[in-house]
This record gives C-alpha cells, structure tokens and sequence, in this order.
C-alpha cells in the first residue's frame, strides 16, 4: 500500500476507504504539464496531493476560459465514472509542480459497489461542484468590471491568508490569468486593478497581491455603479 506520511492528507476519501491505496499510483508533474486533456477518455479519478492545477475549456475563437483550481485533497475525473461522460470535459494543467493520486476508474466503480458509503462520497462531491457551477453561471448578470471583482475575491477567498498588512494571494496571479478566468479583456482587468489600486483595496507590485481592504472589495461586487464609481 502507498505511503502518504509525507503530504497533509485530510481527505474522507482516504480516511474512511484507505483500501483505494492499494489500487492508487503517485504521480508527479512538471509545472505546465497538461495532466489532463479535454475529450480524451477519462480512466482514473484524481486527488490532489501536493501544488496547484488550473482547470479550462477552449473557447470557439481559441481562447482559454478558465474554470477552477484544484488544490490539495480536491478530486477531479469523478464525472468520468458515469458511462454517459467517458471523456474529460475540460483541459486541467500544472499551475506549479504538482503531485496527485491516481485511481484507475474501473477499480473505483468495484469499490463503489462493495462500499455504499463511497457511492454516498462521491455524490456529495459531485452536489458540491453543481453548487458551484450554478453559483458562476451568476456571472451573466454582472458588467465586465463587477465579473473581474468577483473572481478577485473568489481568489481572496480560495489562495488568500491574512497578515498585518492584509490578504495575501499565496499564488502567482497575473493580469493574463485574471482576465482569462474571468471571461474578460485584459484591457478591463487593468482598469479595475488602476481604480482598485487608486482606492488603496488592492496593491500588485511587488508581488503578491495584497488585499488591503477586503470589505470595500466586496463593497464593489455589491454595488451595481460602474466601478470606476463605486466606493
């Protein structure tokens, strides 16, 4: 069986069905590595272990929209268990370098039939991405500049810890990311940063980010005013 002491597990998946280890592989990426590509046949199921991946889908001009992150314990390729989706819906790459779990999807779907309360896991995890997903399709009722404002606090939220001098983004968060996860122009991102910036919410350089005032970031969210006249 695989010997995990040496990453932070607080997965239930592993605590409560550890026999998946015998049937699991450890494997490492280099940052930029595509660990996962969109329409190619899904055979394991993934858990995070170590690093930072980024999740997206090509847009029909060729442009990235990215998705979500995956972070230490999180789980993708769940979705290919169901026979209707044998394929990955989205591309998931290295943001840094990244270790995972792996587990072939044919001895997962045995598993689930000797253990119930896997099944019962896996559905949960499955309910909580719907969640998520139902809670971004929000997006389509906020102006470009608002859209950029949530998925800045989406990272405060996610990478962000607290130090005296406020929320710092523990990752490396460009203007091209930003733009790109957020469905928008990098021309909108850098007017959004400006008046953030101006306002003293935010600050870039040097990096990290640093949040300076978090309340006045969702403040900005809130408010339906342009955001060059907000606050």
């Amino acid at each position: 069986m695989i010997n995990l002491s040496e990453f932070d597990i607080k997965s239930e998946l592993l605590t409560k069905h550890p026999k998946i280890l015998e049937y699991a592989k450890v494997k490492h990426y280099k940052r930029g590595t595509v660990v996962c590509q969109e329409g190619v046949e899904n055979l394991y199921s993934t858990m995070v272990l170590q690093g930072t991946l980024i999740a997206y889908r090509l847009t029909a001009n060729g442009q990235k929209r990215l998705l979500k992150f995956y972070q230490p314990n999180d789980l993708f390729g769940v979705v290919g268990l169901c026979s209707d989706w044998p394929a990955y819906h989205m591309t998931i790459e290295a943001l840094e370098p990244v270790v995972n779990l792996e587990i072939p999807k044919a001895q997962l779907e045995k598993l689930m039939l000797e253990e119930p309360e896997l099944l019962l896991f896996l559905f949960r995890n499955l309910a909580h991405k719907l969640r998520y997903r139902t809670e971004m399709m929000d997006d389509t009722f906020l102006t470009a500049e608002q859209t950029v404002v949530r998925y800045l606090i989406f990272f405060t939220q996610q990478f962000g810890y607290k130090t005296k001098h406020g929320i710092v983004l523990n990752m490396n968060l460009t203007q091209e990311y930003l733009a790109d996860y957020s469905g928008t122009s990098r021309a909108t991102v850098a007017r959004v940063l400006y008046d953030l910036t101006k306002k003293n919410i935010i600050r870039t350089k040097p990096k990290p980010w640093i949040i300076l005032q978090f309340d006045q970031l969702i403040h900005a969210l809130s408010d339906n005013q342009p955001i060059n006249t907000i606050i």
